[in-house]
């Protein structure tokens, strides 16, 4: 289980607040990762599942994400935000819908008879990166 968050300019006025509802950002454009084949699902989930209203604009990676952020062109969705690694130029904040969290879960379904050593060893590294927090 994951809380978002969004990464934006530190200049915003919008880094002084603890969190912001995703219908409040409709006037800063939404900046997502996605190769042009991915574009139209990935604008539909943040839509859809964010509640996002903002025009989108798409980047091919992180580093071209961020400069647009640091120009103030827009902001990004983040997930988890114990993995931060802004700085001092961009801020997080923590990004709900109908003013509660936006948490996503994750679901591994395995078959019971299809258990092997590999499958353990699989589910010990979901366990560790998930839900060790240590």
């Amino acid at each position: 289980m994951q809380e978002y968050c969004i990464e934006l300019s530190a200049n915003n006025p919008i880094v002084q607040l603890d969190s912001v509802n995703a219908e409040d950002l409709k006037n800063i454009p939404c900046i997502l990762l996605a190769s042009g084949s991915q574009q139209e699902t990935e604008q539909m989930f943040y839509r859809e599942y964010f509640g996002i209203r903002s025009d989108i604009r798409f980047a091919d990676n992180t580093e071209d994400a961020r400069m647009l952020i640091i120009r103030g062109k827009g902001y990004m969705p983040i997930e988890g935000g114990e993995k931060y690694v802004g700085g001092e130029i961009t801020r997080k904040i923590k990004l709900t819908k109908n003013d509660k969290p936006i948490i996503r879960r994750y679901c591994a379904f395995i078959k019971a008879d299809n258990f092997t050593k590999h499958t353990e060893e699989f589910l010990n590294i979901l366990k560790k990166h998930f839900f060790d927090k240590s």
